[in-house]
Parts: structure tokens; C-alpha cells; sequence
């Protein structure tokens, strides 16, 4: 069999799943604002009052891609890498569930903000490597490898079952409140990953569900 490759890359797949979790995680909020999180731009402490009289919970994304033996394939491979599990143990410990969507799509020219995505919990205090699933396009998962039902990997999740885990796992407060479980979570990664870049392009993007206190 062909090795499996992408067609997109992570950062393609975060315009489609952006719009898509917040098509979602609207109907537990006032607004939301999906970002990407700088220590020195969205995390800078001069922007800790911008959101005043509200309250705000975080919920971490992470994008994956699909990859097929040829273009057009309906059968699709998808990796949770080692990382994603470390990043959902250091968010989890300061309230940010994470949660982790691919879109099922079998070649780029089908990809699009209406494109079916599949979308997982990848739950945090797991001690596992690297996992693999397969979907079968419109989006049944239809075997695993090396993925042995303990829980790390929960899915695929329909629409109340994302606002179920949020609205469990994701904790309220003030934007500097939420800036500082961010920053926490980030420092944590960088005690565990010692070699620099090793992140390198598994970086979750974020939602901010935010509602006001009035």
C-alpha cells in the first residue's frame, strides 16, 4: 500500500474548524473569539482589562490533517501525535479542556467552511504515545491502531457532546484570569518539551466564550 500524505496543512485546516467550533460553542455564549495566543501580542498584560464586566472560559483547539494513499481516497488517516497528549494534560490542570477536529475531506478541492469535520476530546493525564484512527468519509471511524481503549481520545463528539465537555471542564473568570492559565499551560509545555522547536507546528489555536456578568 502507497504511504499516506496530506494534501493541507494544519494552519489550512484552522480556517475551516475556527468557524465550525464557533458555529458550536456560540450557544454557551454571548459571543466567541477564536485566537491565536502570543505572550507578546494577545497575552500582553497592558490588555488585561480589555474585557471588562465579563466573564470568560477558554477552550484549546488543536487542527488536524487527513492523509490518503492517493487523492480521492475515502478512507482517511489521522495522527494525535505524543505532543497533543502533553498539551491537554498542561492545559487540563488550569481549566482549558482541549479539544482536537479534522475535516473529512478526501482531496483540497473539497474543503470548505461547510466541509463535515470530525471532532475528539483528546482528554488530559494520559500517559499514551502517538495514536492513529481511520475515517471513512462521510466521517464513521471505522478502525483504530495502536489505540487501545483507554480513554486518551474521545470521539468523534456531535455537537451537545462539545458543549457537554465545555461546559464541564472549561473554568470562568476574567480575561486575565484565562491570559494566566494560558501562560501557565505554555511554561509547563516548555519544562516538558526541552529541545527547542519541538512544538514546531502543534500549536492549538483558541476560543474564548464570552458572556457578560450583568
Amino acid at each position: 500500500m502507497a504511504q499516506e500524505r496530506s494534501f493541507f496543512c494544519e494552519r489550512t485546516a484552522e480556517f475551516v474548524l475556527s468557524y465550525q467550533i464557533a458555529s458550536i460553542l456560540q450557544e454557551v455564549a454571548d459571543r466567541v473569539l477564536p485566537i491565536h495566543f502570543w505572550l507578546n501580542r494577545e497575552g500582553r498584560r497592558e490588555t488585561s482589562d480589555d474585557f471588562p464586566g465579563e466573564s470568560i472560559r477558554v477552550v484549546g483547539v488543536y487542527a488536524r490533517r487527513p492523509k490518503v494513499s492517493r487523492i480521492g481516497d475515502a478512507r482517511l488517516r489521522v495522527k494525535f501525535n505524543e505532543q497533543l497528549f502533553e498539551a491537554a494534560s498542561s492545559h487540563g490542570r488550569v481549566g482549558i479542556p482541549m479539544l482536537s477536529g479534522v475535516p473529512v475531506v478526501p482531496r483540497l478541492g473539497e474543503l470548505g467552511i461547510n466541509s463535515h469535520s470530525c471532532w475528539f476530546e483528546v482528554k488530559p493525564d494520559c500517559q499514551v504515545r502517538d495514536r492513529e484512527i481511520w475515517i471513512e468519509k462521510p466521517g464513521n471511524v471505522i478502525s483504530t491502531e495502536d489505540f487501545p481503549g483507554d480513554g486518551a481520545i474521545v470521539g468523534p463528539l456531535n455537537s451537545t457532546d462539545i458543549l457537554e465537555t465545555v461546559t464541564r471542564h472549561a473554568e470562568a473568570g476574567t480575561w486575565q484570569d484565562a491570559q494566566q492559565r494560558i501562560r501557565e499551560a505554555k511554561n509547563s509545555l516548555d519544562e516538558i518539551n526541552r529541545f527547542p522547536g519541538r512544538l514546531f507546528g502543534y500549536k492549538p489555536f483558541y476560543c474564548l466564550l464570552i458572556n457578560s456578568n450583568a
